[in-house]
């Protein structure tokens, strides 16, 4: 009798349920720029939901790339690295506001690719996967080679320890 009282009340919520899912299944991409929009606020912890969609967004770029070119791009994670430098850079040495700082990193992570794209698409198979990493190896060095390039991170004068992790509450900080 249980049973058959829990398929009946199962029924009834995927009755009342069609017709939002129908209209989700005819709009899907405002449904998915809506849930986008939405997803960083209704999350527990907003910075993990940031990084949740940064990198839904480059494994999204990466499956387009390999899933269905079937081209192996190493350098994908080198157009992701110029467009952090190209945001974070000018926020951090410059003083330049964030919303001025993510169209700067849209900006480079472009340029790059165009850069990038122009020797790789030109290579065909492995060669075109050593084109992308001899290509994301030029964009390490170069990032990580010249100080101009390089972001301090400020460090706590005392190290924390497990002990201190363990009874910590989120978002309370003590001195």
């Amino acid at each position: 009798m249980a049973a058959g009282a829990q398929a009946a009340g199962g029924a009834d919520w995927r009755v009342r349920a069609a017709p939002l899912i129908g209209l989700i299944a005819r709009h899907r991409v405002l449904a998915a720029v809506i849930f986008l929009a939405v997803f960083p606020w209704l999350a527990p912890y907003k910075a993990l939901a940031v990084n949740i969609l940064i990198f839904g967004l480059f494994a999204m770029g990466f499956n387009l790339i390999y899933g269905y070119a079937g081209m192996l791009s190493f350098g994908h994670a080198a157009v992701f690295g110029l467009g952090a430098y190209g945001c974070g850079v000018p926020i951090a040495k410059f003083g330049v506001p964030w919303f001025i700082g993510l169209p700067l990193g849209v900006v480079t992570a472009g340029l790059a690719s165009v850069v990038i794209g122009w020797f790789a698409t030109r290579s065909r198979g492995i060669y075109f996967a050593m084109v992308t990493l001899a290509l994301s190896q030029v964009e390490t060095n170069m990032t990580l080679g010249d100080e101009v390039f390089k972001i301090d991170v400020p460090r706590s004068a005392k190290p924390i320890t497990l002990d201190e992790l363990r009874h910590a509450r989120p978002g309370v900080r003590k001195n």
